[in-house]
């Protein structure tokens, strides 16, 4: 009997410029005692013609910015999923993020600086000639016996849909979590299997779970299984549905959830792009930033004529918390 793993994390949850987004990955795997066991092929690598090698792990570590920005190592992963989501290979950045979330770039177009997301994808590795070539090499390690890659989703939060979605939750660790268990709830629901295991990174360092999961499960039983500073773990009982999610500091050392975080980081670093773009179109000789707080500032005070002269409020440019 097969058990649906499902594995999330996030990529600028601490920056003031730019989105966040919210990344998950789906698998099916063998009942095991040690699920870890069946990604260590993953986490080791292994090479593709059309590709390269390709590596799961650490985002932070697998992308270095440096003084010329380098996707490679991120971009081959991301092609594998594309490569195994779609019979088609998608050409630009709408193509890959509407493989993520089929309201990625209605939200987005809300702000006139992710209004055109026709940047081509991959930018650094050349398109694969042969598609059908490729997705057959991806399947032949993601999608072997005893595990079986699903999918990967997103949501991904402007500054505007980010604010308003932080005043309702009062805090941004609490929209981060709202916003990851509602990312899960539908490969939950879309799964025959009875047996599911979520793996998250702690939220802001929070350790207590408990009610929001009630709130999003409100029909199953929901136990404690330990709840502490490193981890915190919950069994839910939604009629014959067991459902155990595991909220741990440091999660991404864990092949799926490295995978949601690399997902997770290629998207956002891309969106920066575009986003910088835009505004060193408007201000010619502006430097870029990553959004973090620092920073933040300077790039708001350089480009601040062009927003005055664009009458755009502040809360839809800069994230508020």
């Amino acid at each position: 009997m097969n058990t649906r793993l499902i594995a999330t994390d996030e990529a600028g949850y601490g920056p003031q410029l730019g989105p966040l987004v919210i990344a998950a990955t789906a698998w099916d795997v063998l009942d095991t005692e040690d699920p870890a066991a069946l990604f260590d092929r993953l986490e080791q690598g292994f090479e593709l013609p059309s590709l390269g090698r390709i590596r799961i792990g650490d985002s932070k570590k697998l992308f270095a910015p440096g003084k010329v920005k380098r996707l490679k190592t991120l971009e081959a992963a991301m092609l594998s999923i594309a490569a195994i989501a779609s019979p088609r290979p998608p050409h630009n950045l709408s193509q890959w993020l509407r493989l993520l979330s089929p309201n990625a770039t209605k939200t987005l177009a809300k702000s006139r600086w992710f209004a055109d997301l026709s940047e081509a994808f991959p930018i650094d590795l050349g398109s694969p000639e042969d598609w059908k070539s490729l997705r057959a090499e991806v399947a032949q390690h993601w999608q072997t016996e005893g595990l079986q890659f699903r999918s990967a989703s997103a949501t991904i939060l402007p500054a505007a849909e980010f604010n308003a979605m932080c005043d309702a939750a009062g805090n941004k660790a609490t929209l981060l979590s709202e916003q990851t268990v509602a990312l899960v709830l539908p490969q939950i629901m879309e799964t025959d299997a009875n047996a599911i295991e979520v793996f998250s990174d702690k939220h802001g360092g929070r350790a207590y779970y408990g009610g929001l999961l009630q709130h999003f499960f409100p029909d199953a039983q929901v136990t404690v299984e330990v709840e502490g500073r490193l981890a915190s773990r919950y069994r839910i009982q939604l009629g014959e549905r067991t459902i155990r999610w595991h909220f741990t500091a440091k999660g991404d050392s864990f092949a799926p959830v490295a995978l949601a975080s690399m997902v997770a980081k290629y998207t956002r670093e891309r969106l920066m792009d575009v986003f910088n773009a835009y505004w060193q179109a408007q201000v010619p000789g502006l430097r870029p930033t990553a959004g973090y707080p620092g920073d933040a500032r300077r790039f708001v005070n350089e480009i601040g004529d062009a927003v005055a002269k664009q009458e755009l409020a502040v809360h839809e440019l800069v994230r508020q918390r």
